[in-house]
């Protein structure tokens, strides 16, 4: 899966909490803590947001739920410690999948009253195609949490896992080398070393510049995908040796 989607899954998770999604973010105090009282520990929830151009839904499970007072007059829900727009969520009732925010009487615009049917989730589209093992339990990883500091974690264990198959990849390739083959490959094995490791000062520093917590898993992931990317070319050698079988 290219850097591109990983990158408009995150903005579709994190953004929704951002500049399109102050419809209801902020809600009267009646109507934040009416949907506490919906919104109960093990509630499973789905994010959805129209505006941002979503194609899938992304699962939510309230493991906690609290209403916080940021402004006066301004109530905000937490689930799981992260704040949610109520015009972007959706809770099953009466056999559907309603958004909240209309449930609840708010005035929002550009968002459908209940979830098609046969709208997929993230997991089922990020297991479909050419997406690596490791892709894929990132995404469900995810899915499982979509918080800024999940998310954050689940891309360091995917990169924990991209240095591993890159080892096992580096080593599977070498051995079917000859040894003038096997030197310029370790040759060119270190250089990238060397690439990755200014790389990942050059990612430090551009994202340095910016403030908010949307750019954390962005900066994670820049530094995933450049080992990732590696790995990718190693297995397109690795594919010669297997054509030739």
């Amino acid at each position: 899966m290219s850097k591109t989607v990983v990158w408009t899954a995150m903005f579709c998770l994190l953004l929704a909490g951002a500049a399109l999604s102050d419809q209801a973010a902020w809600v009267d105090k009646k109507a934040a803590y009416k949907a506490g009282e919906m919104i109960e520990t093990g509630t499973e929830l789905r994010r959805f947001c129209a505006p941002c151009g979503d194609t899938v839904w992304t699962p939510l499970v309230a493991k906690q739920v609290e209403v916080r007072n940021p402004e006066k007059n301004l109530y905000e829900i937490f689930v799981n410690d992260s704040g949610i727009d109520l015009a972007y969520v959706y809770i099953f009732r009466e056999g559907k999948w309603r958004n909240l925010a209309m449930m609840l009487g708010l005035a929002v615009s550009d968002v459908p009253e209940f979830l098609p049917e046969k709208l997929p989730s993230h997991a089922e589209t990020a297991d479909t195609g050419e997406s690596h093992p490791i892709d894929r339990e990132m995404y469900a990883c995810m899915d499982r949490d979509p918080s800024t500091a999940n998310m954050i974690n689940c891309i360091h264990v995917a990169a924990e896992k991209w240095d591993g198959e890159l080892n096992r990849v580096y080593q599977d390739l070498r051995e079917r080398l000859k040894p003038e083959a096997q030197k310029s490959l370790t040759e060119a094995q270190r250089a990238w070393i060397a690439y990755r490791d200014l790389e990942f000062k050059n990612i430090q520093g551009l994202y340095a510049g910016f403030e908010g917590t949307v750019y954390h898993p962005m900066r994670a992931e820049s530094r995933m995908q450049i080992t990732k990317n590696r790995v990718m070319e190693l297995v397109s050698y690795l594919s010669l040796f297997e054509m030739g079988e």
